[in-house]
C-alpha cells in the first residue's frame, strides 16, 4: 500500500502593536519572542496554551511576525504507487477516483476558528485577532484551504 498525503499552507503577516496602537518598537526584535494562544476555539486544531510562533521562521522584525497556517491530510490506500505516480500525486497531476489530493479524495471539509492573543517576551500586545481556517474537499489548484483574520476591536 501507499500513504497519500496532501498539505496546504498559507503565510500570514501579523502586525503587532503596543498599548498605544503604535507598531511595536525595534527594541523587541528577536527570535522566539512571539507567542500565541487561542481562546473560544471551535473544532480544535489551534493552540490553547501559549506556544512560540516559529514557523516559517522565528523572527520578529519591527512589529512584523510571519505565521504559517494550514492543514495536512493523510490517507492509506491498498494500491502501491510507483515513484513517478507518487511525484505526480504530490504535484497534483495524478487523479485517483476523480481527486488530486486527499482533501477531495476523503471528502474532508473542516473549519476551525478562534480568538488569537499574542505576547512578546511575556508581555501582552495588541490587537487580538480572530482567525478562521477552512479546508475544502476540492481539487487543486486552487489550494483547498483559506485563512481569514479579522482584528478584534
Amino acid at each position: 500500500g501507499t500513504v497519500l498525503k496532501s498539505e496546504t499552507f498559507q503565510i500570514v503577516t501579523i502586525t503587532i502593536k503596543d498599548q498605544f496602537g503604535k507598531v511595536l518598537h525595534a527594541v523587541y526584535n528577536g527570535q522566539n519572542v512571539v507567542e500565541e494562544k487561542f481562546e473560544n476555539v471551535s473544532n480544535g486544531g489551534l493552540a490553547t496554551t501559549w506556544t512560540a510562533i516559529n514557523i516559517p521562521d522565528r523572527d520578529l522584525i519591527n512589529g512584523i511576525k510571519l505565521d504559517e497556517t494550514g492543514f495536512v491530510k493523510q490517507l492509506a490506500i491498498t494500491t502501491t504507487l510507483t515513484a513517478a505516480q507518487q511525484a505526480a500525486w504530490t504535484a497534483g497531476t495524478l487523479m485517483i477516483n476523480g481527486a488530486n489530493n486527499t482533501f477531495k479524495l476523503t471528502g474532508f471539509n473542516f473549519t476551525t476558528e478562534g480568538d488569537m492573543k499574542l505576547r512578546v517576551d511575556g508581555h501582552a500586545v495588541s490587537p487580538d485577532i480572530h482567525r478562521k481556517l477552512v479546508a475544502s474537499a476540492a481539487n487543486h489548484p486552487p489550494v483547498p484551504s483559506t485563512t481569514t483574520e479579522t482584528v478584534i476591536p
